[in-house]
């Protein structure tokens, strides 16, 4: 089972940290066994579906949310 984590800010903010985030949890040969990150500015331009319904579905599906409101 992993934990699946939701990383989203303003499409504009962030996009460093987002990104570092991201890498750093997912180079860890340990912890990127057991997780699945999610960055919604990034992941969800490639989706024909509308961006709120992705947000919304990702945000319901997801164990841990990171971002800023």
């Amino acid at each position: 089972m992993s934990l699946k984590i939701f990383i989203s800010s303003n499409r504009n903010e962030f996009i460093e940290e987002r990104l570092f985030l991201k890498d750093k949890l997912m180079s860890d040969p340990f912890l990127s066994n057991f997780i699945e990150i999610f960055l919604f500015e990034d992941d969800a331009e490639s989706s024909s579906r509308a961006p709120i319904d992705i947000y919304i579905n990702q945000v319901h599906n997801s164990d841990i949310y990171i971002g800023k409101y």
